[in-house]
């Protein structure tokens, strides 16, 4: 049996621009790379052509977020949306006890050193916008550099028993945007549910990207920059490392079915079950 969208499930609020992009690679080979750059050019009101350009630059001995990093960024966004959203000082006390409850994985030592790593992981990877960041407060797209989240990791020892006491700290540009409600809302039940870090990625950008309509369409090239899928450089390749997850997502009805136009053209079309239980 599988899992749909729960009419009764609160949904998790996501800041908008980390949905829109690349910032976790999908497949663990790709978490050997060095730098990632998204481009994309935007019409302005005025008609001209702006050039939005996107940077992950991951640390040196960490890595690139990947898979497991993009599991850990959602159970934090679902523990800040357990404790009521966002602090006005944007600090989120935690013990990695209720991250892994979350995640849903065995609690034990390596569990938690694996948690620890990913947040540093997260916290020590750069981004970089150039006319990309929108930041809803002021209106603009920013040009700036920054990391998501800072984290700051406590243990106090009282007795026999050792006490957690751990703290992230989310950068000035995110609690903007999470105050100013430029947020996009993902079902962590559905999410869950998905079995392939491909799956839940392409559920969140297409659900974003959507933008409350039933299709989407994009460029395959694009989309692999988006995402981030590297190393396919031709659209049979890229057709197959997509068609799994897009068999997923069709089973366990979100998406309606996908079609493929022209020499690189794809169209999503979203399930209006979903749809209807999303806007409730």
């Amino acid at each position: 049996m599988t899992k749909s969208p729960s009419e009764n499930s609160p949904l998790v609020r996501a800041e908008s621009n980390l949905e829109a992009y690349p910032l976790f690679a999908v497949k663990a080979r790709n978490r050997k790379e060095n730098h990632l750059v998204f481009e994309r050019p935007i019409q302005g009101e005025d008609g001209t052509t702006l050039l939005q350009r996107w940077e992950v630059e991951p640390p040196a001995k960490l890595g690139m977020p990947g898979p497991f990093d993009q599991d850990v960024y959602l159970a934090v966004l679902q523990l800040l949306e357990m404790r009521g959203g966002m602090p006005r000082d944007g600090e989120l006390h935690f013990s990695l006890y209720e991250l892994s409850n979350i995640l849903g994985w065995t609690k034990s030592g390596n569990t938690y050193e694996k948690i620890r790593q990913s947040l540093r992981r997260i916290s020590s990877t750069t981004l970089t916008s150039e006319n990309a960041y929108y930041s809803k407060a002021e209106e603009r797209f920013l040009s700036d550099t920054f990391q998501v989240w800072s984290v700051h990791f406590s243990r106090t020892k009282q007795g026999n028993s050792v006490r957690e006491r751990h703290t992230l700290r989310f950068h000035k540009i995110f609690i903007r945007n999470y105050l100013a409600q430029y947020l996009k809302g993902l079902d962590p039940e559905f999410y869950w549910a998905l079995p392939s870090p491909l799956a839940k990625r392409l559920y969140r950008l297409v659900d974003l990207e959507r933008d409350g309509s039933l299709a989407w369409k994009a460029d395959l090239f694009n989309l692999r920059q988006q995402i981030p899928l590297t190393g396919y450089s031709y659209v049979s390749e890229l057709k197959r490392a997509l068609d799994p997850a897009h068999r997923e997502l069709i089973r366990r009805s979100f998406l309606n079915g996908v079609e493929y136009q022209g020499k690189s053209g794809i169209l999503y079309r979203i399930s209006q079950e979903f749809a209807r239980r999303q806007k409730a």
